[in-house]
């Protein structure tokens, strides 16, 4: 790659880590003031989501691959909790 192109690179991820960190306060908008548990939970999936992305372009722009295998471990925790807490919902809490 040539220099203009490595500079080009790195001014368009820059974008989209700001275009991220703007969804991200959205979202965290979302979780702490949603008007219900399911719109929160949306939320936080939307959290998990945009956190990958940012590892995603952020070793992009670092040229290297050591911060994918975090984004990993984030993508299955993300899911997994999406899963357990929509369950949660569904299902209801268990009065005693």
């Amino acid at each position: 790659m040539s220099l203009d192109a490595d500079s080009l690179i790195t001014q368009v991820a820059g974008w989209i880590l700001v275009v991220h960190t703007l969804g991200l306060l959205v979202s965290l908008y979302r979780i702490f003031w949603g008007p219900d548990l399911s719109n929160r939970l949306i939320g936080l999936e939307y959290v998990g989501l945009n956190a990958l992305s940012f590892i995603a372009v952020f070793c992009i722009v670092a040229q290297d691959t050591v911060y994918l295998d975090v984004g990993i471990v984030l993508a299955l925790i993300t899911f997994l909790s999406t899963l357990s807490l929509g369950r949660y919902i569904e299902r209801g809490a268990k009065k005693s």
